[in-house]
């Protein structure tokens, strides 16, 4: 876990366990953990070698890391001078961005599951910014890029740019016999998508003001309502997926919602709903009302977060804490 969020360009990890007589290999990514049975290393030599080897390879792709994204190192100090991160234009064809140093990468902490990972880069040519996006979703779902391009432009609502999908999928990393183990339950193959977006402000945690953060709010959940006139029902409204426009805006909407992965169509049907096994890690019944509470527990969390604009309590009451439990 700590690799992910140190080296934001893991697509996975594996390690060895090694003892005296025997050795198991350890692999984990987006889908979670897969352990090998025992090895014994004296019986088995050539495998206990070549396992060495690919734990020690120089080829940064046998170790589980994304070459499409690179970094200048500086002799001097060791640390990252600048960067670069490769996909595709909205034509389909190669492009390279340029990361912003400045940035910090936002990574999802959690070992399992969609790892979220987003870049602030830009253009190449015409050096406007942009916001990239790297997750991992169940191969059932669809991608976020369908719901985003349903929403091209809708204002209020993330823009995309281009996307790239099937980067990597987890089951190409694990042996064909896990899936018919008696472990296969619990193994959900995820796949790796990138998407190009505008950039756009900081969350609304961050609000200077009182009106600032009401007026980003109210056009949020107008947003949020244009965007069920095309059929998109948002379904992860949270602090942190309500940005506020670029400083430069002088017009239109406050507000952009972001991250539209969770998302589904809202004339799904109920045998869909019910087949769908994070719908209830989300809200319990998937309608339009739902997502308008969630817009409401938002502003409760920050509301009891803050003493006021930019100071935040110690503390948060025992009520908001429970509600960041099952």
């Amino acid at each position: 876990r700590q690799i992910y969020i140190e080296q934001p360009n893991r697509d996975f990890v594996r390690s060895l366990i090694l003892t005296e007589k025997h050795i198991r290999l350890m692999h984990f990514d987006r889908s979670g953990v897969y352990l090998s049975k025992d090895i014994n290393i004296h019986e088995n030599p050539i495998i206990f070698i070549r396992l060495i080897l690919g734990l020690t390879s120089p080829n940064e792709k046998d170790l589980g890391l994304d070459t499409s994204v690179k970094w200048k190192i500086d002799s001097k100090t060791g640390k990252k001078k600048s960067g670069t991160i490769k996909t595709v234009d909205s034509n389909g064809q190669p492009i390279t961005y340029n990361l912003n140093m400045k940035e910090k990468v936002i990574v999802r902490e959690c070992l399992r599951g969609r790892g979220t990972t987003c870049w602030h880069a830009t253009h190449p040519k015409t050096k406007e910014a942009v916001f990239i996006k790297d997750s991992w979703r169940t191969s059932t779902r669809k991608p976020e890029s369908d719901y985003l391009n349903a929403a091209k432009g809708l204002p209020g609502v993330a823009q995309i740019i281009s996307y790239q999908d099937y980067m990597a999928e987890t089951k190409d990393y694990r042996p064909e016999e896990q899936q018919e183990d008696e472990l296969s339950d619990f193994f959900h193959n995820r796949v790796k998508i990138r998407v190009v977006m505008e950039a756009y402000g900081p969350s609304i945690w961050h609000f200077e003001d009182r009106y600032q953060l009401i007026a980003a709010f109210r056009d949020a959940i107008a947003a949020h309502g244009k965007l069920l006139e095309r059929n998109v029902l948002h379904r992860d409204i949270a602090v942190h997926n309500i940005l506020f426009c670029p400083a430069s805006t002088t017009s239109g909407p406050r507000s952009i919602l972001i991250d539209l992965d969770m998302a589904v169509w809202g004339d799904r049907s109920l045998d869909e709903i019910c087949k769908d096994p994070r719908s209830v890690r989300i809200l319990h019944y998937l309608f339009y009302l739902d997502d308008l509470e969630s817009f409401f527990y938002a502003l409760c969390h920050i509301i009891f977060a803050f003493k006021r604009p930019g100071v935040e309590h110690r503390n948060l009451p025992a009520l908001i804490q429970e509600w960041k439990t099952d």
